[in-house]
């Protein structure tokens, strides 16, 4: 990469990945842009990243455990965008969103030459805060005059970094110049689905259901643009679900290749679908939360109620960058205060839902969904004095019946929660549940989940709940609980 054919630089965002711990909050690497006739395609541009030096084959426990506490080095590394594209675009199936800023010359030379020498560099890694969101926004305080980084903070995500580069300016002028979404396969095959017609999208499964189909009658009996439309949404499914390094062996390559052929018998015309997403990042919410509110039992009892999320987001405040209908928190603490005492209601040290909308119902996108919980909770809703460990793990599927802005899912589980280490604490479970975004400002969700402890006990939990946003940093929300005795929920909270 010379100098003198470097254009610009862009800060990738690529959004979480519930597959692999290190990527739950997404993950950032910087793109230097050349005029370089040797790189005339964005995926052939130098692109630098920031990440841990990880041992093949590392035990994910101890992959966790070590990156708390700083056990990795790590390093920046330079390697051609085609490689990231690729990892994170087709294989992990995670969108990107490209940050291109306005620098002068000659800060983009010097940032240049400072990349070249901190690869020469080893850094201790520590997962909440010092990993490639803290290093990539101390490179760019090089030549930004803005704090992108939080050295004293005590956990630093991509998507925080990507706001504060929102907002920065050099000159009065702001650093971003343009903002690009690159859709990942399967946000590109989703939204080409859910813009067919029903016409167009019967044939669809058809199709897949039966691949000779494509050249046929029915297929001949719809007009031009349903035509592209079909064929450019099985490109798109057979690239998600096909292994190309397998060739012919797996059947979905001899498919895709069927359709391509297919496509080229039509006349030359654009793409038929206009990507987009709103969930723009860098426009998003802070990444942490706290709220105040106020509770009343079944039996009348009243309580205030004081909640803190160092992060990250929950199935109601999914957006900009999140896994949509997803949750992912840590050392999520609810206290109850009364006139004469203080309780721990909740502490969450880690809780996630891996949810997969498999909005098109294919064949190979009917993925599998799951749920963790770790921590500790009281025994029946509103209590103040019966905090018990809990752990509780399961699998299922969920499906986006319409579109992907509702959600449905079904599990079974199971768990421990007692305040005696026995086994009647042990349960397995079943749950329904369900979100819906109604709206940029309004989301609701609602959960049914019932429980056979060892003790032959059987309780049923359930919770409703409503979000109602004011502005960016701040929203009302409502909840009903009830697990052995019921509780409502009335709070106002705010990002930060």
């Amino acid at each position: 990469m010379s100098e003198q054919q470097l254009e610009s630089v862009s800060l990738i965002f690529a959004t979480g990945f519930l597959g692999n711990p290190a990527s739950y909050y997404g993950h950032l690497l910087l793109r230097f842009n050349t005029n370089s006739p040797q790189q005339q395609s964005v995926l052939q541009q130098t692109a630098l990243n920031f990440g841990a030096d990880i041992p093949a084959n590392e035990n994910m426990l101890l992959y966790i455990g070590k990156g708390l506490i700083g056990g990795y080095q790590s390093s920046f590394t330079q390697q051609p965008f085609f490689f990231h594209a690729n990892n994170y675009g087709e294989s992990e199936l995670r969108d990107l969103w490209e940050y291109e800023l306005q620098l002068p010359q000659a800060d983009l030379q010097l940032l240049a030459r400072h990349s070249w020498e901190v690869m020469n560099a080893d850094f201790t890694y520590y997962f909440f805060n010092r990993n490639c969101a803290f290093r990539m926004a101390v490179l760019l305080e090089l030549v930004i005059p803005a704090e992108l980084s939080k050295p004293n903070r005590w956990w630093e995500t991509p998507q925080a970094v990507m706001q504060r580069l929102a907002n920065a300016t050099k000159n009065q002028q702001p650093v971003v110049k343009t903002v690009k979404f690159v859709p990942s396969r399967q946000s590109r095959l989703y939204q080409r689905y859910e813009q067919l017609d029903a016409e167009t999208a019967d044939y669809v499964h058809a199709a897949v259901q039966d691949p000779t189909l494509i050249p046929t009658a029915q297929y001949q009996q719809l007009s031009l643009t349903q035509q592209y439309a079909a064929i450019d949404t099985l490109l798109d499914y057979y690239q998600v679900i096909r292994k190309p390094a397998e060739g012919e062996a797996d059947p979905n390559n001899t498919l895709y290749n069927q359709s391509l052929a297919a496509r080229y018998t039509l006349p030359a015309a654009a793409s038929s679908s206009n990507f987009h997403s709103k969930d723009e990042p860098g426009l998003g919410r802070a990444p942490s939360y706290a709220g105040l509110g106020i509770t009343q039992t079944n039996d009348q009892q009243t309580a205030i109620r004081l909640r803190l999320r160092p992060a990250y987001y929950d199935n109601l405040d999914a957006s900009y960058g999140h896994v949509p209908h997803a949750a992912l928190a840590m050392a999520d603490t609810e206290l109850t205060l009364q006139s004469d005492s203080i309780a721990i209601n909740k502490l969450q040290l880690v809780a996630i839902e891996s949810l997969r909308t498999n909005l098109t119902g294919l064949p190979g996108d009917r993925h599998h969904s799951w749920f963790l919980d770790v921590g500790a909770s009281q025994l029946t809703a509103g209590c103040m004095d019966c905090l018990a460990p809990k752990v509780a793990a399961g699998a299922g599927y969920a499906k986006a019946p319409l579109n992907q802005s509702w959600l449905l899912a079904a599990f079974v589980g199971a768990g421990f929660h007692s305040n005696n280490i026995q086994a009647s604490g042990v349960y397995l479970s079943g749950r329904l549940q369900t979100s819906w975004y109604a709206s940029p400002n309004w989301q609701f969700a609602a959960m049914y989940e019932q429980r056979w402890f060892q003790s032959e006990a059987q309780v049923d939990v359930y919770q409703l709940k409503g979000r109602w946003v004011l502005n960016q940093q701040t929203d009302v929300r409502l909840e009903y609980n009830h697990w052995q005795r019921s509780e409502l929920v009335l709070s106002m909270g705010w990002y930060f």
